[in-house]
């Protein structure tokens, strides 16, 4: 375990022996809404996803048990209509999911849904039914082939595309500072051919990483709720204005169609947000794309006057370390 992790490992433990504290900070700032996400509650490692990075199910369960004893679990959209009526927001809290990962269906939902709790779950369009693999999942199974072979297959995606290795690490680190955006499905797809010994869409059908368009209904019917995690998952503070817009509008429009119903909500991949004023030009050409483009840093903001920008807190975590980063992490960023 890392020392971070240790020290936040201690402080959630020293959390759950002092009611003192722990109502203290639970006190603190209580009327801004808070919002946490996942990506996977998994009984399973799966290899095209970060090792430890998924939460156990009983981790996911005790978290929730938690949000249930201190917070009136709500949906995404009534928070957003407390806000716009100026309604209290008071220990008011929302679950999502980000990704549209298979487990959302077989997993977590059927958890929530005994705990009688809604959630969001944030879609990547061209993921829906399999269709795709995020390009970051791509690699970190590319990754994992013989050295002799990465190293051949991604001097070819060099040439090809005209990138350069100069501080080449590791792939992963690589591939966020050195593929551009318009052509980071090219490259990685290119590189997969290379150095993979099966096809993407084999692959796809034999592992089934996402939700199906009869399982994204069917979670629908029941209740809860779906938002727009772009089309193809990029790094949107590297995006030109037209990217970005049509990132949110054709995932946004894809999934309408999907449920039948309108989403206007947003989450930004990486937590990356792009210029301000992206934002501000896509709501004045299309008004009503979204509600609120959700970050990934909460900094007890989240109030009616900035439904916009409201932030979320990462809980993929064990308990301990879960609770140190909601209620001590949270508290120093809002300083």
């Amino acid at each position: 375990m890392k020392v971070a992790n240790k020290i936040l490992f201690f402080s959630g433990s020293l959390l759950k022996k002092s009611p003192f504290l722990l109502n203290h900070l639970l006190n603190y700032k209580s009327n801004s809404l808070r919002i946490v996400y996942y990506h996977m509650v998994s009984k399973n490692d799966y290899p095209f996803y970060f090792d430890n990075k998924a939460i156990s199910v009983d981790e996911f369960r005790e978290q929730i048990l938690f949000f249930k004893k201190h917070y009136d679990i709500i949906s995404l959209s009534d928070a957003i209509e407390f806000a716009k009526k100026g309604s209290s927001l008071k220990r008011k809290l929302v679950i999502t999911f980000d990704d549209g990962f298979t487990d959302n269906y077989t997993v977590a939902a059927p958890i929530l849904g005994e705990l009688n709790c809604s959630a969001t779950f944030f879609l990547i369009g061209n993921c829906i039914d399999n269709k795709d693999l995020m390009w970051r999942n791509k690699l970190l199974l590319i990754q994992k082939v013989d050295e002799a072979v990465l190293k051949k297959g991604l001097e070819k995606a060099v040439n090809q595309y005209d990138l350069s290795l100069k501080g080449y690490q590791n792939l992963m680190s690589w591939s966020y500072v050195s593929i551009p955006m318009s052509k980071k499905d090219k490259i990685v797809n290119s590189l997969w051919e290379s150095t993979m010994d099966i096809s993407i869409e084999e692959y796809l059908s034999e592992q089934q990483p996402y939700m199906t368009s009869q399982q994204i209904n069917e979670l629908n019917n029941e209740g809860f709720e779906f938002g727009s995690h772009s089309m193809s998952h990029p790094i949107f503070s590297r995006l030109t204005y037209e990217e970005f817009r049509d990132e949110i509008l054709n995932s946004k429009n894809k999934i309408e169609q999907l449920i039948h119903k309108k989403i206007n909500t947003f989450t930004y991949p990486f937590g990356q947000k792009p210029s301000l004023a992206f934002e501000k030009r896509l709501l004045e050409e299309y008004p009503n794309t979204t509600e609120t483009f959700l970050g990934t840093r909460n900094r007890l903001r989240n109030t009616p006057e900035n439904i916009l920008s409201w932030g979320r807190d990462n809980l993929e975590h064990p308990f301990e370390i879960a609770l140190s980063r909601f209620l001590l992490v949270s508290t120093f960023r809002s300083f």
